[in-house]
Protein backbone atom coordinates (compact mmCIF):
# COMPACT_ATOMS: atom_id res chain seq x y z
CA UNK A 1 0.00 0.00 0.00
CA UNK A 2 1.38 3.19 -0.73
CA UNK A 3 -0.02 6.54 -0.34
CA UNK A 4 0.13 6.94 -4.56
CA UNK A 5 -2.29 4.02 -4.71
CA UNK A 6 -4.80 5.31 -2.37
CA UNK A 7 -8.05 7.76 -4.25
CA UNK A 8 -10.02 8.99 -1.30
CA UNK A 9 -13.07 8.82 -3.89
CA UNK A 10 -12.52 5.64 -5.23
CA UNK A 11 -16.36 3.64 -4.69
CA UNK A 12 -14.20 0.24 -4.64
CA UNK A 13 -12.79 1.46 -0.68
CA UNK A 14 -14.77 0.38 1.88
CA UNK A 15 -16.13 3.69 3.65
CA UNK A 16 -15.27 4.06 6.93
CA UNK A 17 -18.41 4.23 9.42
CA UNK A 18 -18.04 6.64 12.48
CA UNK A 19 -19.09 4.89 15.24
CA UNK A 20 -20.69 6.98 18.05
CA UNK A 21 -19.55 6.17 21.53
CA UNK A 22 -22.33 7.10 24.25
CA UNK A 23 -22.57 6.73 27.99
CA UNK A 24 -25.62 6.03 30.03
CA UNK A 25 -25.28 6.98 33.82
CA UNK A 26 -27.22 6.57 36.42
CA UNK A 27 -27.07 5.94 40.01
CA UNK A 28 -26.70 2.31 40.40
CA UNK A 29 -27.05 0.77 36.91
CA UNK A 30 -28.78 -1.61 37.85
CA UNK A 31 -32.46 -0.84 36.44
CA UNK A 32 -31.79 2.85 34.67
CA UNK A 33 -28.54 2.21 33.35
CA UNK A 34 -29.34 -0.41 31.28
CA UNK A 35 -32.75 0.37 30.39
CA UNK A 36 -30.64 3.58 28.85
CA UNK A 37 -28.76 1.67 27.01
CA UNK A 38 -31.03 -0.28 25.15
CA UNK A 39 -33.08 2.85 24.30
CA UNK A 40 -29.77 4.20 22.14
CA UNK A 41 -29.00 0.94 21.14
CA UNK A 42 -32.73 0.46 19.53
CA UNK A 43 -32.89 4.07 18.38
CA UNK A 44 -28.95 3.51 16.67
CA UNK A 45 -30.63 -0.04 15.31
CA UNK A 46 -33.13 1.72 13.68
CA UNK A 47 -30.92 4.50 12.05
CA UNK A 48 -28.42 1.81 10.81
CA UNK A 49 -25.56 4.21 12.40
CA UNK A 50 -23.06 2.55 14.45
CA UNK A 51 -22.68 2.87 18.19
CA UNK A 52 -20.64 1.46 21.28
CA UNK A 53 -23.09 1.69 24.43
CA UNK A 54 -21.86 1.47 28.00
CA UNK A 55 -23.51 2.26 31.34
CA UNK A 56 -22.16 2.91 34.82
CA UNK A 57 -22.82 4.10 37.94
CA UNK A 58 -22.42 7.37 39.76
CA UNK A 59 -21.34 5.49 43.20
CA UNK A 60 -18.36 3.62 43.56
CA UNK A 61 -20.52 0.78 44.27
CA UNK A 62 -23.77 -1.02 43.77
CA UNK A 63 -26.47 -1.87 45.87
CA UNK A 64 -27.24 -5.59 46.51
CA UNK A 65 -31.57 -5.23 45.52
CA UNK A 66 -31.79 -7.10 49.07
CA UNK A 67 -32.30 -3.84 50.35
CA UNK A 68 -35.62 -4.25 48.11
CA UNK A 69 -36.48 -6.49 50.55
CA UNK A 70 -36.11 -4.20 53.27
CA UNK A 71 -32.77 -5.41 54.71
CA UNK A 72 -29.50 -3.53 55.15
CA UNK A 73 -27.71 -2.64 51.89
CA UNK A 74 -24.91 -4.78 51.23
CA UNK A 75 -22.79 -2.58 48.88
CA UNK A 76 -20.98 -4.93 46.22
CA UNK A 77 -19.72 -4.09 43.15
CA UNK A 78 -21.03 -6.08 39.58
CA UNK A 79 -24.08 -6.34 40.16
CA UNK A 80 -26.94 -7.87 37.33
CA UNK A 81 -29.63 -6.01 36.38
CA UNK A 82 -32.57 -6.18 38.85
CA UNK A 83 -35.16 -8.74 38.05
CA UNK A 84 -38.26 -6.63 36.54
CA UNK A 85 -35.72 -5.06 34.10
CA UNK A 86 -34.09 -8.75 33.74
CA UNK A 87 -36.96 -10.19 32.29
CA UNK A 88 -38.61 -7.12 30.28
CA UNK A 89 -35.70 -6.91 28.55
CA UNK A 90 -35.22 -10.51 27.68
CA UNK A 91 -38.36 -10.18 26.24
CA UNK A 92 -36.93 -7.81 23.85
CA UNK A 93 -34.64 -9.80 22.85
CA UNK A 94 -31.62 -7.33 24.83
CA UNK A 95 -29.17 -9.44 26.74
CA UNK A 96 -29.81 -7.64 29.96
CA UNK A 97 -28.59 -10.88 31.81
CA UNK A 98 -25.41 -10.49 30.54
CA UNK A 99 -25.21 -6.53 31.95
CA UNK A 100 -23.14 -6.02 35.29
CA UNK A 101 -23.29 -2.35 36.96
CA UNK A 102 -19.72 -0.47 36.62
CA UNK A 103 -19.50 2.65 38.06
CA UNK A 104 -17.23 5.59 36.34
CA UNK A 105 -14.04 4.41 37.56
CA UNK A 106 -14.38 0.90 36.24
CA UNK A 107 -14.92 2.01 32.69
CA UNK A 108 -12.60 0.93 30.40
CA UNK A 109 -11.79 4.35 29.33
CA UNK A 110 -11.17 4.92 33.25
CA UNK A 111 -12.18 8.06 33.74
CA UNK A 112 -11.66 9.54 30.67
CA UNK A 113 -14.92 10.98 29.62
CA UNK A 114 -14.07 13.03 26.76
CA UNK A 115 -13.73 9.49 25.03
CA UNK A 116 -17.46 9.47 24.66
CA UNK A 117 -19.31 11.46 21.97
CA UNK A 118 -22.28 11.95 24.29
CA UNK A 119 -23.55 11.36 28.31
CA UNK A 120 -26.72 10.95 29.31
CA UNK A 121 -27.48 11.05 32.45
CA UNK A 122 -30.68 10.09 34.45
CA UNK A 123 -31.09 13.95 36.40
CA UNK A 124 -29.05 16.99 36.25
CA UNK A 125 -27.79 16.55 39.38
CA UNK A 126 -25.52 13.40 37.56
CA UNK A 127 -25.00 15.41 34.88
CA UNK A 128 -23.49 18.27 37.16
CA UNK A 129 -21.32 15.57 39.05
CA UNK A 130 -20.28 14.22 35.17
CA UNK A 131 -18.78 17.70 34.40
CA UNK A 132 -17.66 19.00 37.71
CA UNK A 133 -16.03 16.20 39.19
CA UNK A 134 -15.37 14.15 36.07
CA UNK A 135 -14.82 16.92 33.77
CA UNK A 136 -17.06 15.56 31.13
CA UNK A 137 -17.48 18.84 28.13
CA UNK A 138 -20.82 20.22 29.35
CA UNK A 139 -21.81 20.39 25.38
CA UNK A 140 -21.36 16.20 25.56
CA UNK A 141 -23.88 15.95 28.44
CA UNK A 142 -27.83 15.44 27.86
CA UNK A 143 -29.89 14.91 30.81
CA UNK A 144 -33.45 12.66 30.43
CA UNK A 145 -36.20 15.24 30.72
CA UNK A 146 -34.35 18.56 32.62
CA UNK A 147 -36.38 20.02 34.71
CA UNK A 148 -35.76 23.29 37.33
CA UNK A 149 -38.21 21.40 39.67
CA UNK A 150 -35.80 18.80 41.19
CA UNK A 151 -38.90 16.83 42.16
CA UNK A 152 -39.62 17.04 38.09
CA UNK A 153 -36.04 16.55 36.91
CA UNK A 154 -35.36 13.50 35.48
CA UNK A 155 -36.50 9.93 35.35
CA UNK A 156 -37.26 8.23 38.64
CA UNK A 157 -35.74 4.77 39.59
CA UNK A 158 -38.99 2.20 39.82
CA UNK A 159 -36.82 1.31 43.35
CA UNK A 160 -37.42 -0.31 45.54
CA UNK A 161 -40.28 -1.68 43.48
CA UNK A 162 -40.18 -4.86 41.67
CA UNK A 163 -43.42 -4.35 39.73
CA UNK A 164 -43.01 -5.02 36.26
CA UNK A 165 -45.30 -1.95 35.34
CA UNK A 166 -42.87 0.41 36.79
CA UNK A 167 -40.14 -0.82 35.20
CA UNK A 168 -42.38 -0.54 31.64
CA UNK A 169 -43.70 2.77 32.27
CA UNK A 170 -40.04 3.80 33.18
CA UNK A 171 -38.28 2.56 29.72
CA UNK A 172 -41.35 4.12 28.33
CA UNK A 173 -40.36 7.73 29.45
CA UNK A 174 -36.68 6.37 28.68
CA UNK A 175 -37.06 5.54 25.22
CA UNK A 176 -39.10 8.67 24.61
CA UNK A 177 -36.13 11.30 26.29
CA UNK A 178 -33.65 9.01 24.41
CA UNK A 179 -34.89 9.48 20.72
CA UNK A 180 -35.38 13.32 21.00
CA UNK A 181 -31.78 13.47 22.23
CA UNK A 182 -30.30 11.55 19.88
CA UNK A 183 -32.81 12.70 17.34
CA UNK A 184 -31.37 16.44 18.24
CA UNK A 185 -27.63 15.28 18.57
CA UNK A 186 -27.21 13.14 15.24
CA UNK A 187 -29.91 14.47 12.93
CA UNK A 188 -27.24 15.83 10.40
CA UNK A 189 -25.15 12.10 10.42
CA UNK A 190 -29.20 10.82 9.71
CA UNK A 191 -30.25 13.11 6.96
Amino acid sequence: FSSSSYQPNNPEEPKMEKVFSILCVSHTDTCRGPLMKFAVERYFAKSGMSVNVQSAAMIQVTINEKYIEGGASELINDQPAVDPVIEMLSELGFGAFQHLSCSIGKLPEGCNLNAFDLIICADSKKAQVIHEKYGAPKDRIAVLNPHDDEALDGISCPHPSLERDDYDTCLMEIAYHVENILADRFQRQLA
